[in-house]
């Protein structure tokens, strides 16, 4: 049996992993043998909880775990919550959306 080729964890995953939980190694695992690591970002970074702070934290953290990879960010709001230095560690940041309400 072969290794699954994709793997999903949340932000609260990636935060538990950066506070040093022993309990969650799978992460850290799976991270340290991607090709690939994307993230999904969907809210804004007004708290210290938000998926741009934690990602901000792993990628000053962690850079063990990202270095000789595939680097790729969504932002599904507005594209500044990053700075130039976290940008410059990425392969690819893209910002996908509008400062107009959904149309439903």
């Amino acid at each position: 049996m072969t290794a699954p080729n994709l793997s999903s964890f949340s932000f609260d995953d990636l935060k538990i992993m950066l506070a040093g939980n022993i309990k969650d190694l799978y992460i850290e695992t799976e991270l340290e043998r991607a090709n690939w690591i994307v993230f999904s970002m969907i809210n804004e970074a007004s708290s210290s909880d938000s998926s741009f702070s934690i990602l901000q934290q792993f990628l000053s953290d962690r850079p063990d775990l990202f270095l000789q990879k595939r680097l790729i960010v969504f932002a599904f709001c507005a594209p500044f919550y990053l700075d130039a230095t976290n940008v410059s560690k990425l392969s690819a940041y893209f910002a996908l959306y509008s400062q107009n309400p959904p149309i439903h």
